[in-house]
């Protein structure tokens, strides 16, 4: 049966991995096509990203005002800042495990940040064991929630396996909207959380990554049902303006969109009106060596605690 407590699980927080151990991950740069070129030495590249990721927990805890929960990274998991990808928690008081792909990404699920969550959370869906099957379904990397509407978007990957979504989102009584999306290469975008964030009055989308135009206008019809649809370019999804993510203050009293710097300083003056007349602030953060080498942004670093 069900928990009662979503009712009162509505404070936010949220969990962040610190990128200890950070670094160019040989694995995920196969179909992660962000990220970029190492240009400095791994030792340079982990001071950056500690600091940068240090200014990012500072402004969600006294900007946007959630409460943090923060874990270490470790050396054998170069990628593990971006938590989001392997847990995902709602409101019914359940807390799910996904499978990850790269085998180094696999071991990010360290018993005791797995145990502080299962300790937090009555119902606990683990389809962590498809990892055995080469299924991989990485996260709210991959399924993007329209909570209030309970529907789940999905870019088809190697990374975002279309029969566990569907598996997932029954569970969770979503409906799933799929689809296929490409970079300006033609290749299959990575994760969906580069191409689409949903808040609660808005959804900002690159519709031109979807090729097949009634796909795209399937899409865009069931975020347009209750969202207003920001709709950006290639070069904006590739600075990152779509992996943003909309958070309300602990005490409730504000919703912020916190972003990177990057992907502020992308989006054009009217689209931040437009963005600013759903949310209170647009908080902007600085992590480019994160952005680089981890082919990330800021909703990647970022694990919803309801």
């Amino acid at each position: 049966t069900q928990s009662t407590w979503g009712v009162v699980r509505s404070r936010m927080r949220v969990l962040l991995v610190r990128p200890v151990g950070f670094g160019s991950n040989a694995e995920t740069k196969a179909d992660n096509h962000f990220m970029g070129d190492v240009d400095s030495s791994n030792e340079e590249i982990e001071k950056l990203a500690i600091q940068e990721h240090a200014a990012l927990i500072k402004s969600i805890q006294e900007i946007a005002g959630v409460e943090t929960q923060v874990f270490d990274g470790s050396a054998e998991t170069p990628d593990a800042c971006f938590p989001n990808n392997w847990f995902s928690t709602h409101k019914d008081n359940r807390c799910v495990f996904y499978p990850m792909k790269a085998p180094s990404r696999q071991k990010e699920r360290k018993p005791h940040i797995v145990n502080w969550l299962k300790s937090q959370y009555s119902i606990v869906n683990d389809y962590s064991s498809w990892e055995a099957q080469g299924v991989a379904l990485e996260g709210t990397g991959c399924l993007v929630f329209d909570h209030l509407r309970k529907v789940g978007f999905l870019a088809i990957s190697q990374r975002s396996n279309v029969t566990l979504a569907e598996q997932v989102c029954s569970e969770l009584g979503y409906s799933l909207v799929s689809f296929e999306a490409q970079d300006r290469n033609g290749a299959a975008i990575y994760h969906t959380n580069v191409l689409l964030s949903i808040g609660r009055t808005f959804a900002i989308l690159c519709g031109a990554t979807i090729a097949n135009p009634n796909e795209r206008q399937r899409v865009v019809a069931a975020l347009a049902e209750n969202h207003e649809v920001i709709d950006i370019t290639f070069d904006q999804m590739e600075r990152f303006c779509a992996n943003a993510l909309e958070l309300q203050s602990t005490d409730k009293q504000k919703h912020s969109l916190v972003m990177s710097q990057t992907a502020f300083e992308a989006f054009t003056s009217s689209q931040k009106d437009t963005l600013l007349a759903h949310v209170d602030q647009i908080v902007p953060c600085a992590i480019p060596t994160i952005e680089k080498i981890g082919g990330g942004s800021v909703r990647c670093c970022i694990g919803e605690i309801f």
